[in-house]
This record gives structure tokens, C-alpha cells and sequence, in this order.
């Protein structure tokens, strides 16, 4: 081999106060990952197979997380192609996780509200996101309109007023509905507590 051929890096932390959150797989750590106990409250897993199962989780890679989530919806998995590769495209950038290390002691809950604020900010960045695509979206299906009509100076400023409008508040509805079907599966009973 000549020079140049392979780099080898090696990083250390030092001896000192060490704070980690993870999933811990005797002598190392791995990703703490959410998996399936059971439905709602019925029919509840034993603690071993739901250690193994997280166990199992943790060691899989990203690629091997996504490929294991859309194999579960079956022959159904052609019926959702779109939503699938959105889904993998999230999760390579967003893993739902907790793998956290710091260099200093800090308290459980000191841990779980910074891992808590870093995942509100990235839900909220990405609903942001969905929604300016959305707004784009419906922006340029309209836009041949303002085109048409702009051969009429003060309808032409009306029309793309109107679809200017139009599109921001059709979209911010549509967003809105999004996020509270989603906050109804994933969080019911908070869901709940704030449409009563």
C-alpha cells in the first residue's frame, strides 16, 4: 500500500465526570429506540423480550431500521411507496433515538429536557418545512391564473392577491389538521386534554 491508501482515526474522551444516555449492551452503548409493547394498554409484553426486542433495534443501523419499518405493512407496502421514502428520508436526518454524551454530570432530567427541546425544535423545523412545500405547491398550481389575467393591470394585482391568500390559509389549515391527526395517534390522551 502506498501513502494515502488508509486513514485510521481514533478519538478518546477523557477521564473526568461523564454523563450518558443510551441503551446500555454490557460493556458498550447503543441507541435507545421506541419499539411496539403492545396495544395501548391490552396485552403487555414481559420485560425480557421487550429488552431483547430493544436490544435487537439498538444494534440495527439506519438503513436496516428503515428497511425493518416497511417491511411490516406487508403487500400493503406498494399502496404506501410515497409516504415510505418520505419516511426514510426523515430518518436518516432524524432518527428517532436518545444516544446523548456529555462531558460533564448532569442530572437525569436536566438530560431529558435538553433531549426534549432538541426534538421540539426539530418537529418544528420540519412542520415548517412540510408547510412551505405546500405553499409552494399550491402557489405554482394556481399560478398560470395570475399569468392569464395579467393582461388586466387591477385584476391582475386582485388575482394574485386573492391566490397569495388563498394559498396561505388553505395551507395553514391543511397543516393544521396534519399535526393534530398525527398528535391524536401518537399522543391520545394529550390530544384529547386539549380539544376538551
Amino acid at each position: 500500500p502506498g501513502v494515502g491508501d488508509v486513514r485510521v482515526s481514533f478519538e478518546y474522551v477523557k477521564c473526568g465526570p461523564t454523563t450518558v444516555m443510551a441503551l446500555q449492551d454490557g460493556r458498550s452503548f447503543l441507541p435507545y429506540r421506541a419499539v411496539r409493547r403492545g396495544a395501548w394498554c391490552f396485552a403487555q409484553r414481559s420485560n425480557d423480550s421487550v429488552k431483547k426486542q430493544l436490544l435487537s433495534v439498538g444494534r440495527q443501523s439506519v438503513d436496516e431500521l428503515i428497511e425493518s419499518r416497511q417491511g411490516e405493512l406487508g403487500n400493503l407496502a406498494c399502496c404506501c411507496c410515497l409516504s415510505n421514502t418520505v419516511e426514510g428520508c426523515c430518518a436518516v436526518v432524524n432518527t428517532p433515538q436518545i444516544e446523548y454524551a456529555s462531558q460533564t454530570h448532569e442530572d437525569s432530567l436536566q438530560v431529558f429536557r435538553r433531549i426534549t427541546a432538541e426534538a421540539s425544535t426539530k418537529k418544528w423545523l420540519f412542520r415548517a418545512a412540510g408547510w412551505l412545500v405546500m405553499y409552494l405547491g399550491q402557489y405554482l398550481t394556481f399560478a398560470p391564473l395570475i399569468t392569464l389575467f395579467s393582461v388586466i393591470p387591477f385584476i391582475n394585482k386582485l388575482v394574485a392577491t386573492s391566490i397569495f391568500l388563498l394559498c396561505g390559509v388553505t395551507t395553514a389549515l391543511v397543516s393544521l389538521c396534519v399535526a393534530g391527526v398525527a398528535c391524536l395517534v401518537y399522543h391520545p390522551r394529550d390530544a384529547l386534554l386539549v380539544a376538551l
